[in-house]
């Protein structure tokens, strides 16, 4: 069965501050905990949850045998970081 039932978050720390106007878009993380819903800036997620924020970044490495010229010319190099 499917139920349709509205959701609420409620907004808190910075996002707050300011209540905003009819039609004025809110901005912030939206963090679910058991069945309740927050709206919190960013700065504010250590401060009202335990969670954290990380950044993390990954790199590919392909194998390639063919001329080093072809493979540059081939790929935008705006795009790729290339190490020779």
């Amino acid at each position: 069965m499917y139920f349709n039932s509205e959701k609420m978050a409620k907004t808190i720390g910075r996002v707050a501050e300011k209540t905003p106007e009819v039609g004025e878009t809110v901005s912030g993380l939206l963090v679910k905990k058991a069945f309740t819903y927050q709206i919190m800036a960013l700065d504010d997620l250590y401060v009202f949850s335990q969670l954290s924020i990380t950044n993390s970044s990954q790199r590919i490495t392909i194998a390639y045998t063919g001329a080093f010229g072809v493979l540059k010319h081939s790929v935008r190099p705006e795009k790729f970081q290339f190490l020779e």
